[in-house]
């Protein structure tokens, strides 16, 4: 189990802050960050055996902050700006693939009421615009309480946490 806290308080993902857990991989992506996102934020991550923590602090300056910085600070920034921004357009070059399965899902049984987990593993891993849409029996599957998807630099999951005798196959 992995769970996100900052400033002490379980930390609520959505849109702007998002969790990625992938094997022995961790990472908390926050997208348009604001002076309120500053704070040290802590990962835990527990098992049957114990507890890892891990904490960092971040530092948000806000937009009349770097205004008032001088001429050579700004055009560190610029710099920086133009740095990124390349960086985008290069990502964006590198994801013109198109989606392919470099492992399937595997098949599984198990009893009504259990859980039941699919993984696989796509490739391109950095395409911002890649959509995964799970079916069952040709028809989309809802997500929901019981249906959750997973989707994280190149591995996809779905997990059905109390399977049903209607979840089964044709």
């Amino acid at each position: 189990e992995v769970e996100w806290t900052v400033n002490g308080k379980p930390l609520k993902t959505g849109h702007r802050f998002r969790p990625a857990y992938d094997f022995d991989y961790v990472a908390l992506d926050v997208l348009s960050v604001y002076p309120e996102d500053s704070g040290v934020y802590t990962c835990h991550a527990r098992n049957a055996y114990g507890e890892a923590v891990s904490s960092a602090t971040i530092k948000i300056i806000g937009q009349s902050q770097v205004v008032s910085e001088s001429r050579t600070e700004m055009s560190q920034f610029q710099y920086l700006e133009t740095k990124t921004s390349g960086r985008a357009e290069f990502q964006e070059e590198t994801t013109t693939q198109a989606p392919v399965f470099t492992t399937s899902p595997k098949s599984v049984e198990v009893k009504e009421g259990q859980k039941a987990h699919f993984e696989a593993r796509i490739i391109p891993v950095s395409d911002p615009t890649l959509k995964i849409e799970w079916f069952l029996n040709g028809q989309p599957i809802k997500l929901g309480s019981r249906f959750r998807e997973g989707h994280d630099f190149g591995f996809v999951s779905l997990d059905i946490s109390h399977v049903l005798c209607v979840d089964t196959t044709a």
